[in-house]
């Protein structure tokens, strides 16, 4: 495969128009454009973490309702393989290496030799959705004749033309899903936008590890995400537990406290906060897919800006979303009921108690 990427093509898009028409664009270049892509190879690439992966599904999905019929393969890190794996849309997807904390592209050369000697796929199109090095590597790598990404021009290797068609990272638009999705505009993808994890199967073991608390939690059933390795990113526990008793005493149903591994410093505050006193059930260090599950089947989601939060948003889950003002405009996942601090800490409890009744009572009213 050759290194040399071929000139690169500098894009300046409009705001809300596609950069490419399909009729005379870049999908008229590729074989089988009129057949729904058949005999078209295509690689879609995103090597950021849980959170901005979830984020670009849904420009990324759209690759598949454009052309139905061609070989679409992804490369993503984990756990975003085991999502993307779940939707069914990819014809395969291949985890790549997680970027260590010195972001050295180390373990990801040693990938791609194991990968160049083991992989015979030639894509004709390589769409990276993640303005990285790493990803933009993987995809100058590809060889595909046509390389659509984002640049940036803070680091040395975002000069480089590993693109065939470049288009400038800030200019896209301020909200993170959305710059994703001018990305697929620009590879020319029809601009159906849905959920980025509409449709997911979960395989019935991880079901199964959510099937006996759904069935002890009442209705509704509402999730409260407890994520944040980063303390400075968690909402405080104590509110949590008050935001539960509430809901408990309103409604006499126990909300689902979710933590994971990055949270078991606050185990033991959960169980004397919540789970004793009888007023939320407690689902810790579950399979990502099990989560999943119990996402798909909730009324109401409460979470911070995370991983989870991301994932809940993409199987169109009614979202509470936590976020401080900062991030506000720029990393806030599509459709969720922001709230937002100053800090995260700085969000009170009755706003987001009365954000999640807002949410329950639309529910009932579209129930009645």
């Amino acid at each position: 495969m050759s290194l040399i990427p071929k000139k690169s093509l500098i894009l300046s898009p409009e705001p809300n128009h596609s950069i490419f028409e399909p009729s005379n664009g870049i999908l008229s270049r590729l074989p089988g454009a009129n057949d729904g892509g058949r005999g078209t190879r295509m690689l879609l690439i995103h090597s950021g973490h849980l959170g901005d992966a979830v984020l670009a599904l849904s420009a990324m999905r759209r690759a598949r309702r454009t052309l139905p019929n061609a070989d679409i393969r992804a490369m993503v890190i984990p756990p975003a393989d085991q999502l993307l794996r779940a939707c069914g849309w990819c014809n395969e997807v291949w985890t790549l290496p997680r970027l260590s904390a010195a972001r050295s592209l180390t373990p990801h050369l040693e990938w791609l030799k194991l990968f160049g000697r083991t992989s015979r796929f030639a894509p004709h199109l390589s769409v990276c959705f993640s303005p990285d090095p790493e990803g933009q590597v993987f995809m100058a790598v590809s060889a595909a004749s046509i390389r659509v990404s984002a640049s940036k021009k803070h680091n040395w290797i975002y000069t480089r033309a590993w693109m065939t068609h470049s288009l400038p990272w800030r200019s896209l638009a301020i909200s993170r899903a959305e710059r994703y999705q001018r990305i697929a505009d620009a590879a020319g993808f029809r601009n159906v936008r849905e959920p980025g994890l509409a449709g997911i199967t979960v395989p019935r073991q991880a079901q199964e590890i959510v099937d006996g608390l759904i069935g002890r939690s009442g209705e509704p059933r509402v999730a409260l995400l407890v994520c944040g390795s980063q303390k400075a990113k968690r909402w405080p526990l104590e509110a949590y537990a008050e935001l539960a008793k509430g809901l408990y005493s309103r409604t006499e149903c126990k909300p689902i406290v979710v933590t994971g591994p990055g949270e078991t410093d606050l185990l033991d505050a959960v169980d004397r906060t919540m789970v004793k006193p009888g007023v939320a059930l407690h689902l810790h260090n579950a399979p990502l897919l099990s989560l999943v599950a119990l996402l798909q089947i909730c009324d109401a989601v409460v979470s911070v800006d995370s991983g989870p939060g991301h994932i809940a948003a993409a199987l169109g889950c009614s979202t509470v979303y936590l976020v401080t003002q900062k991030n506000l405009r720029g990393f806030v996942p599509p459709g969720v009921h922001a709230v937002a601090g100053k800090t995260i800490q700085d969000i009170s409890v009755s706003d987001v108690s009365n954000a999640l009744d807002d949410i329950l009572t639309k529910r009932e009213m579209s129930e009645a």
